[in-house]
């Protein structure tokens, strides 16, 4: 008998629950630092665009609650409770929203340095290359990922307890929620575009297209 169970879902029916986030990245302006052109090597932006009831963040072992307009560094913990959520917004243009009782992971995100302040909902494309890695290690994430620049080294990775999922610039959904019973719910779902998915020691992924 497996340990989990999960089950994989493509639809076209997340717009409606991305809206919230569109909407509070609309007024949002992200700019990168001004420095000389890397290989991946800089740190990029990510703030805080609205924050419903209680959103804590861990550090370190520095915990606080964050309001809007506050940084997410690297390796830090980000946790919604009960009835809570919040967006985020990264300067290459993706948003992201977690909903109640949700723990996600920033472990990387990096970006190659562009000189303009750009306004999140105006953009088709990422400004410049990025790398970024999330781990939701439990809860539901609504997120959109602009068009990456591929060929120029850029990736987004959301890793999950029951694996990764590679983001093809879309609008998506995960849900991985432990049952306490050994088990737990998975789902992943997209409304526009592509992503990719790869269980633990799996060769390849599965993934859709809208």
């Amino acid at each position: 008998k497996k340990p989990l169970s999960w089950k994989l879902m493509h639809h076209r029916f997340l717009v409606l629950l991305f809206a919230s986030a569109v909407v509070a990245a609309g007024s949002m302006r992200a700019q990168a630092p001004v420095v000389a052109p890397g290989s991946l090597t800089q740190t990029g932006t990510v703030l805080v665009a609205k924050v419903s009831v209680t959103v804590t963040m861990t550090v370190n072992t520095t915990v606080s609650v964050l309001k809007v307009d506050d940084a997410i560094p690297q390796s830090a913990k980000v946790i919604t409770g009960q009835g809570s959520s919040i967006v985020l917004v990264l300067s290459n243009g993706a948003t992201t929203q977690l909903g109640s009782d949700t723990e996600l992971i920033l472990e990387e995100f990096l970006q190659d340095p562009f000189g303009a302040t750009i306004k999140v909902s105006d953009l088709e494309d990422e400004p410049s290359p990025s790398r970024t890695r999330l781990a939701l290690n439990r809860g539901e994430l609504v997120g959109n990922v602009k068009k990456l620049k591929y060929e120029r080294g850029s990736s987004f990775t959301i890793q999950t307890p029951v694996g990764a999922a590679g983001i093809r610039g879309t609008t998506f959904r995960i849900v991985f929620r432990p049952q306490g019973t050994g088990q737990a719910f998975f789902t992943l779902s997209t409304a526009v575009g592509n992503v990719s998915f790869q269980q633990p020691g799996a060769a390849g992924g599965g993934g859709g297209a809208a």
